[in-house]
Order: structure tokens, then sequence, then C-alpha cells
């Protein structure tokens, strides 16, 4: 990246040195004939206007014509390196004229993209079939529990983001619990239908953490609390949508299974066992 950055700057100064060159050698040519035309033109009479004796020799000299070539090649030149950033990748800001332009390296650029694609492959992950396997694969028996496909898929976001971000954070679920430091998040959480965000700030004490807190109501009277933290890594936007994604997809999924054991096993569900003989007058049954 270093070596590019040098040749693309080297490029720019030969660009330009080229130009002024260009128009050195020019000018250089045109020397003796421009003189020799003018002492020839000198002595002819004019009756020309005042506008004309100012604009015309400004506009019809072959100097000021290669100046003005020169110039403009230099205008095109300066403005391709700064609208197409390939010299100057650290700019950031630059204000030409009343027209400002806003500038990033091209670093951070694919930086952002690279995340945003990753971030999005794991919403595709979690809503595809592998989630469904490793859904399929928390049954015991024929029950599932909530609880524990999402300790599962949490495990796999979290390798996600150490292995593809270098992002870690800390995983804590709670049932039917709510701890005292996510209350409030916990019950913004809960009135949005969406995860509770809060990044320290940049001076922010050290030991601080950041926060992302998802309520998700299992019925009436129970409910899970997915709290993410972490020290170094914030969480953005498109984190925000995860948790709910992940929480909607887990309770969809085990909806499926549990419709398809029914499917398979129909006699557990519509031959019920018979209920025992009433006793007797003796006391025995029937």
């Amino acid at each position: 990246m270093l070596g590019r950055i040098k040749y693309m700057q080297a490029l720019y100064v030969i660009g330009i040195a080229l130009i002024i060159a260009h128009g050195i050698w020019s000018m250089a040519h045109l020397t003796a004939p421009y003189a020799s035309l003018t002492q020839g033109s000198a002595a002819a009479p004019s009756s020309d206007t005042m506008t004309s004796l100012i604009i015309k020799p400004i506009v019809t000299s072959p100097v000021n014509r290669i100046i003005f070539r020169c110039l403009f090649y230099l205008f095109v030149w300066v403005m391709l390196f700064l609208v197409v950033p390939v010299a100057f990748l650290r700019l950031k800001r630059f204000k030409f004229f009343n027209v400002e332009f806003e500038v990033e390296g091209e670093r951070a650029a694919i930086q952002r993209a690279i995340i945003t694609t990753s971030k999005a492959s794991l919403m595709e992950y979690l809503t595809g079939r592998d989630a469904f396997i490793k859904t399929l694969g928390c049954m015991h028996g024929n029950v599932i529990t909530f609880t524990d496909v999402l300790r599962v898929l949490l495990d796999d976001i979290q390798t996600a983001y150490r292995d593809t971000f270098d992002a870690g954070f800390t995983i804590e679920v709670y049932e039917d619990e709510v701890p005292p430091k996510y209350l409030r998040m916990a019950q913004h959480s809960k009135e949005t239908g969406q995860s509770a965000l809060w990044n320290k700030p940049e001076n922010g004490h050290p030991f601080q953490t950041n926060k992302m807190v998802y309520y998700y109501p299992l019925s009436d009277t129970s409910f899970i609390l997915t709290a993410l933290s972490s020290y170094a890594t914030q969480f953005d936007a498109f984190d925000k949508h995860v948790l709910p994604l992940l929480h909607n997809v887990i309770s969809k999924n085990i909806e499926s299974i549990e419709l398809m054991v029914v499917a398979t096993n129909p006699q557990n569900s519509q031959n019920p066992p018979n209920p025992p003989n009433p006793p007797d007058a003796r006391g025995g049954t029937r």
C-alpha cells in the first residue's frame, strides 16, 4: 500500500512537471516568430475600438494561448487527483472555492464494506438451513429448550465476531430475571421490541462496558433477557437487529420442528391412553 501511494504521488508530480516543461518549450519555440510578427504589425494603422485593442492582443497572442492552455491542463490534472484521491489517501476534506469535497481513505471504505458484507452473511446464516440443523441438534427426546438453542447460536455469533471482526464480547442469558444493571435497558427493549444499545463515550471510564440488551417474551409470564457486553467492541445499528432476528428465528424453527414431530408421530396426539374402568360396588374394577 505504501509503495502504491508513493508511486501515485510521483506520478502526480511528474504530470505537473511535464505540463510546465511543455509550456516553456512551446514558448521558447514561439519567441522569435512572435517578435517578428509584432514588429511587422506595429507600424500598421489601427482603426479598432478600445475593447478590441485590449482584448484582441490577449486572445490572439500565441504566448497567451500557450499560457492559458498550460493553466487549463494544470487545473484538470489537479482536479483529477482531488476528486479521485489516489495521491492523497489521508485527505479527509478539501474545500476548493465554495465547493467542499469529502474524501476518505480507500482502506476505511473497504473495511466498512467487508464488515457490512460479513454481518449480512451472518444474518443469512441465522435464517438458513445450518441454523435450523443446529436447532434440531438441540432436541432431547421430543423436547427442545429455547435457551439451549439460544446459547448454541450465540456461541456461533461470538466466534464469528471474534474471527471476522476481531471483536469480542461477553454473553449473558437470563430466564425470567432482570439484573439491576440491565433494568432500564431491559424496560426500553420491552417497550420498543428492539435491542437497547449503550456505548461508552471515547473519554469514558476504561472499565465501563458497551452493552446491548434484548427482552424477548416467551409467554405472558415468561421471558428471556439476552445481554452482550464488551470493553472494546462498540455495537452499531447493524448489530441492533441481530438479537431480535436470532430470537424470532429460534422461535420459528422450534415451532416447525414441533410440527414435524407431531406429523411423524400422529399416534401420540390422536390416540390418548384409555381411562381406567370405574370401580364396581365391591371395590374392584369392571
